[in-house]
């Protein structure tokens, strides 16, 4: 157990990148047999191991797949991503068996990783020493999700102390997410700030927080981030927000719409397996003549500049680089996190939890909060290519370990109501 609470710190914190930007660059390559290895202790410990169907068959897929990438390499380094969550995935959701041991799982994803990635990287924008979150586009999306995760973990957390934590955590973020500068996390926000305020039962509490969130986001932007630098030499955060709409048909705005139909044309061409994961850019490079009608501006000229392109969008890269099969995986997978995440906001869930964990922590904000982050995700999938995040796999582990810690619980309740029912016999211990 003590092996997989670090393995899942690991997994969140990422450390082994701030000790290989010390120098130390071998601790990088012990994380996946580290991974393997809980994984066969999971395989060691219980016989009833739980394998996550759904993302062993999105893992499978692209393992398949690999062999007709026009990349093998760049395509195996996502497949290896995909299997090293998975790993995670078999031996927590094997491993914790219990609702307190899944409290602890709970508490590192919804505020403690935040506190971490915040202190990284609030101010700057970035976390410098993290080759993904390095980016601006990789930070301010994980903002995104962080705002909401411990924005309900606050209503959902009892202790004074760590509510007052989350709290900040929550403004933290926002304030990360100011400082990133970037435009499709902040258009996100705005979705998952609408969202979370329709969804919350405290509509009161919901919607001071989202006073707070824009008084937040505009005293930021006019005074810290009023003249920054950051992304396209913007030098004010409200500067850079401003060219959303006058981006539309110019710079990153048509860049997008270009790399996008190609990405259509290719799966139109591709429709069952797609070209593998990380086989649009080379496979635009050939499939396009210069001066075809797909393309535009220096594409268009030179094609062979799309080969190491990225999509800047998690649908386009699920539709072209896997398929129609690789998208009926992916909505099997999310479809079982919303069936699963239904289920712990009712009642007899909650009870359960609660009984179980001493009350400490509300499971219906819980969930809500899973929730909230989930939409942060897809809200910021369309502009940013995430779908190897780590705190994206974070919430579909922990979201099925609740509902598999609780379900035979909850069951076993139900039976035991319904045995000591008036005019029933109960069953022999």
């Amino acid at each position: 157990m003590a092996f997989a609470y670090v393995m899942w710190v690991i997994l969140l914190l990422q450390p082994q990148w701030l000790v290989a930007s010390l120098g130390i660059k071998i601790v990088v390559r012990a994380m996946a047999p580290l991974f393997v290895i809980l994984t066969l202790l999971a395989l060691a410990r219980y016989p009833a191991t739980r394998w996550y169907v759904p993302l062993f068959a999105v893992v499978a897929l692209a393992a398949a797949t690999t062999p007709f990438s026009p990349n093998i390499g760049l395509t195996l380094l996502v497949v290896r991503a995909l299997a090293l969550f998975w790993c995670a995935a078999v031996g927590i959701l094997t491993l914790v068996r219990k609702p307190r041991q899944a409290q602890v799982i709970v508490m590192v994803l919804i505020l403690y990783s935040y506190v971490w990635w915040t202190v990284n990287g609030a101010l700057p924008g970035q976390v410098l020493w993290h080759p993904d979150l390095f980016n601006y586009d990789g930070f301010g999306p994980l903002m995104v999700g962080g705002a909401a995760m411990s924005g309900f973990a606050a209503l959902a957390i009892r202790g004074r102390k760590l509510k007052r934590l989350a709290l900040a955590t929550a403004l933290l973020c926002i304030v990360g997410l100011v400082s990133s500068f970037t435009r499709g996390a902040f258009l996100s926000a705005g979705v998952v700030l609408v969202f979370a305020w329709i969804r919350s039962p405290r509509k009161g509490a919901m919607t001071v927080g989202a006073i707070v969130v824009i008084a937040v986001v505009w005293v930021v932007g006019t005074t810290i981030f009023a003249n920054v630098k950051r992304q396209d030499n913007a030098t004010s955060f409200f500067g850079r927000i401003s060219t959303i709409s006058e981006d539309v048909n110019s710079g990153s705005g048509l860049d997008r719409k270009v790399i996008w139909a190609a990405a259509r044309q290719i799966f139109l061409s591709h429709p069952v397996f797609g070209v593998g994961w990380a086989g649009f850019g080379p496979t635009a490079a050939s499939a396009f003549e210069p001066g075809s009608p797909v393309l535009a501006g220096d594409y268009a000229s030179n094609p062979a500049t799309l080969y190491d392109k990225a999509l800047h969008n998690g649908y386009y890269q699920v539709l072209c680089e896997q398929g129609l099969v690789g998208v009926t995986l992916w909505l099997w997978l999310l479809v079982d996190f919303w069936w699963r995440n239904a289920a712990l906001r009712k009642e007899r869930f909650r009870r359960v939890w609660a009984t179980e964990t001493g009350g400490s922590l509300d499971l219906h904000f819980v969930a809500l909060g899973l929730e909230a982050g989930m939409v942060a995700f897809l809200a910021c999938g369309y502009f940013y290519n995430l779908l190897t995040s780590e705190w994206f796999y974070g919430m579909l582990i922990t979201n099925r370990l609740l509902y598999q810690v609780l379900a035979p619980l909850v069951m076993a309740a139900s039976n035991g109501a319904v045995a000591a029912a008036p005019g029933r016999r109960s069953s022999p211990p």
